[in-house]
């Protein structure tokens, strides 16, 4: 009876183990939940920084969606108060849809001394308000800029960063009831011609960055004059954005450097405002009496 009794008391220790192992095995858990909780959480912040960095493959649906017209080539037309014709009568007599549109008239022919708003641009899905960047694939870059032609035998891959972006806008009626008397003849002039008033549009919004950063990633086996020829034909084309003249013939400053350049990567930053889309309202019939 003795030994059967040894035997249960031997047992009830192994299932209940003294009070010191169970704290130092309760520490043990409590640590590695909190080391758990602690990886999700960094991995949870270095997820959310790379996946908010990814390039959009779908700006010029989201600029669409929105209400915009993305500035294909990054013209520097397209500022806010200028009137564009948007159609026109072709040979065969039947209306079409000019593209790009053209510029009939300019904001400070229209509407001087009249300044638009601005404020940050930013996607409604992200909240990384503070840098207001965007930052655009190979393939947009390839439909917005098609210029910028990147030698794919160089380069494993692209893209560009658009910094500070902001949106430069009118009210409607802003506009609408502060036109100019030389513009307003002028568009008379220009409806009696058989010209339709629907064909114009004037430029209401604008989106416009101050600066454009372009990354290439290199080849392996890149070679040093082939990283050269497309780096020459970059710098150019973005120069050529940033330094465009508006339609005031005022030139817009700018200026384009290497920020890095390596045999891996090349950064080329160009600082000079670019419009990237805008957002227009067709002109009705003025007469004055």
């Amino acid at each position: 009876m003795e030994k059967r009794a040894n035997t249960t008391q031997q047992g009830e220790q192994r299932d209940n183990p003294p009070p010191a192992r169970r704290n130092k095995t309760t520490r043990y858990v409590f640590w590695l939940l909190g080391l758990a909780a602690l990886f999700l959480i960094v991995y949870g912040i270095f997820f959310f920084r790379i996946t908010s960095q990814k390039p959009l493959a779908n700006f010029f649906s989201i600029l669409e969606e929105q209400g915009y017209t993305p500035n294909v080539g990054f013209s520097g037309n397209y500022t806010p108060g200028n009137i564009i014709q948007i159609m026109e009568r072709g040979a065969d007599g039947k209306e079409r849809r000019l593209t790009p549109p053209l510029v009939l008239l300019w904001k400070e022919q229209c509407f001087p001394g009249q300044e638009s708003r601005k404020a940050l641009y930013v996607l409604p899905e992200s909240s990384e308000k503070k840098g207001a960047e965007l930052n655009l694939g190979a393939e947009v870059i390839g439909t917005m800029l098609p210029v910028l032609q990147v030698d794919s035998a160089a380069a494993a891959n692209y893209s560009m960063k658009l910094e500070n972006t902001r949106v430069f806008s009118f009210a409607r009626l802003d506009l609408s009831q502060n036109f100019s008397e030389q513009c307003v003849r002028t568009l008379e002039d220009d409806l009696r011609l058989g010209n339709k008033a629907e064909w114009y549009a004037v430029i209401l919004e604008a989106i416009v960055v101050d600066a454009i950063s372009f990354e290439i990633n290199w080849r392996d086996n890149s070679t040093a004059a082939a990283r050269n020829k497309v780096k020459d034909n970059a710098e150019k084309t973005l120069a050529a954005l940033v330094k465009q003249k508006s339609g005031t013939g005022q030139p817009v400053q700018g200026d384009v450097r290497l920020d890095i350049d390596s045999e891996k990567t090349t950064v080329i930053n160009a600082a000079g405002e670019v419009i990237v889309g805008y957002r227009v309202r067709q002109l009705e019939p003025v007469f004055s009496e």
